[in-house]
């Protein structure tokens, strides 16, 4: 009789077990929000936290050829485009990754897709910082790149990037979009939407 009652005990772990591993093993649906997808996120999958990024592509890129701004969560990143020279401007909440000047504005990094965006970067806040400036610094001549950002969301920082292409014989400073890692202090890949 104990014998039988041990088997029936054992089959029903087993049979739990192996709904159990089921349930694990079933595919996620890969959008980002799901902690046990397939997306290397979620406590269920690891300690790696689930990938929170939130992104913005314009439907209508937004064209400064002389001052203007772009709203990211409330914040202004804010623009001037003039004749020989172009920057971004931190007054408005958004912070700028940047070489760090000296004796001069601080110049805003052009960055590649999938150049990581932490907070290791020099962040030019309260400030402008040169995009383009006709004999002095031309990354961004007649390119399109990633600046970095960071900002305050909920009272800590979250770090992102904006789009830009600018058009030195112009002087036209072109924004396609946005995004940001949501998850505070959490670094994000220039151009990664997901």
């Amino acid at each position: 009789m104990k014998r039988n009652i041990f088997r029936v005990m054992a089959v029903a772990f087993l049979a739990m077990g192996m709904a159990l591993t089921s349930c694990e093993k079933e595919p996620a649906d890969n959008n980002g929000n799901n902690p046990g997808g397939n997306n290397g996120g979620g406590n269920g999958g690891g300690n790696t936290p689930t990938s929170t990024i939130v992104a913005n592509t314009f439907s209508t890129p937004v064209v400064v050829n002389s001052e203007g701004s772009v709203t990211i969560e409330g914040n202004d990143l804010m623009i001037a485009a003039y004749s020989g020279t172009a920057l971004l401007e931190a007054y408005g909440g958004v912070n700028i990754l940047t070489t760090a000047g000296v004796n001069d504005y601080d110049k805003v990094i052009c960055l590649n897709e999938g150049e990581e965006i932490n907070a290791s970067g020099h962040f030019t806040q309260d400030d402008s910082a040169d995009l383009y400036s006709e004999g002095g610094y031309s990354a961004w001549a007649n390119k399109t790149g990633y600046a970095g950002i960071s900002f305050k969301k909920n009272g800590q920082t979250v770090y992102g990037w904006v789009k830009i292409k600018f058009d030195a014989s112009t002087t036209t400073v072109t924004i396609y979009g946005y995004a940001y890692e949501a998850t505070a202090g959490k670094a994000i890949k220039a151009g990664a939407t997901k």
